[in-house]
């Protein structure tokens, strides 16, 4: 008596809380769910923001000057130290694994140097500050660091 009791008891809760998937899921059965799990969803194109150059020389222009005392300056230090950095490495990368770069790159060049070159780049007025921030550091270095 007392298992047929138990057993009732189960199948009231595992009914009650299957009906409680249903209705969380909108009317969709634990089922539905695995079906519509597999099918692929659709992606849609996901655009991050362009970092233009004049950003990255907002947060360089005062990179040699010893002005780093706040944390904002401090936080602009490390993402110009960071880009440049990161730009310089792959180039470096890129150079040694002979992918036509178009720069000479010497291997030892330091972030600061590199931010360096591409300060000196932006004084330049013919120079567009509205593309790419990439693209404006690899101009520069191209300009800078060209190969005979």
């Amino acid at each position: 008596m007392r298992t047929i009791i138990l057993s009732s008891l189960f199948l009231i809760i595992s009914t009650f809380v299957y009906e409680e998937k249903a209705v969380a899921n909108e009317g969709r059965t634990v089922r539905d769910d695995v079906i519509t799990s597999e099918q692929p969803l659709k992606s849609e194109p996901k655009t991050a923001p362009i970092v233009r150059a004049g950003d990255i020389y907002a947060s360089c222009q005062h990179h040699f000057e010893n002005v780093f005392n706040t944390t904002e300056n401090i936080a602009k230090r490390a993402s110009c130290n960071g880009y440049f950095f990161g730009i310089g490495g792959i180039l470096i990368i890129l150079q040694s694994e002979k992918a036509n770069t178009k720069t000479c790159i010497p291997e030892d060049i330091s972030a600061h140097d590199l931010a360096k070159v591409f300060l000196e780049w932006t004084k330049n007025p013919k120079n567009d500050l509205n593309i790419s921030a990439p693209e404006a550091t690899i101009m520069a270095l191209r300009e800078k660091y060209k190969c005979d």
